[in-house]
């Protein structure tokens, strides 16, 4: 099965556990752009299809400790506008091989999107298929650890940035965001399990710090389309 699949059917066996959950997890598959407008947690989103047939999307998203972590595959080609959840930084990496451009540029699949808390604007146009996971953290949280790990602050100047990873860090990421949700759906209701997860969150974050040394910035500009993620 793939990723998306595998986190459906997770959560699907373990929606018995989840009115004891001190986080949330969820999973929807959406036939109708308002409906995944609705539904989708932390993010103000719009959507422009860009082709014909049926709308269809499916989304996971998981809270814990104030991180939130989305994953979400498109059906459609789309143009995505709106804006990220405020007060925190989000990181963004491409779940399939599916081409996409990122504020009128090519995005590659090992590209990780940054997103900074003040100013930021998803502006994306992505082909059917494609798959996207994104995890949140709180400003505080991210420059705490940028500190523990004696690296920079994230670059001044610029609302978003695109940093190219080496294959192998890209999908190194890819792996740990899997696991991460795997994770956060299969462990079972306790403080333990919290911690496991909190520590899972922080594996993600230090992986995605230990990379801003090096960005390739894009400054953010009017968003494309007629009128995330």
């Amino acid at each position: 099965m793939s990723f998306f699949s595998n986190l459906a059917h997770q959560i699907s066996a373990n929606a018995t556990d989840a009115p004891r959950r001190s986080s949330f997890v969820s999973v929807m598959h959406a036939e109708d752009v308002d409906e995944l407008v609705e539904k989708v947690r932390g993010y103000h989103l719009a959507f422009t299809q860009i082709d014909k047939g049926p709308f269809a999307a499916t989304l996971v998203q998981t809270e814990l400790a104030g991180v939130l972590l989305s994953a979400i595959q498109y059906g459609r080609s789309l143009i995505h506008t709106g804006e990220p959840p405020s007060g925190k930084i989000t990181f963004a990496v491409g779940m399939s091989g599916r081409p996409a451009r990122w504020q009128g540029h090519d995005l590659g699949l090992h590209d990780l999107r940054v997103l900074l808390t003040s100013g930021a604007e998803i502006d994306l146009v992505t082909q059917p298929g494609f798959g996207i996971a994104t995890a949140c953290f709180p400003l505080d949280l991210v420059k705490a650890t940028a500190d523990n790990l004696g690296l920079p602050p994230i670059a001044h100047g610029a609302n978003s940035l695109v940093i190219p990873l080496e294959r192998s860090k890209a999908n190194m990421l890819r792996a740990l965001f899997n696991t991460t949700f795997r994770d956060a759906v299969a462990m079972p209701q306790g403080k333990r399990a919290a911690n496991w997860s909190v520590t899972k969150q922080e594996d993600l974050l230090g992986i995605c710090s230990a990379v801003q040394p090096m960005p390739r910035l894009r400054r953010s500009r009017p968003a494309i389309g007629s009128g995330p993620a």
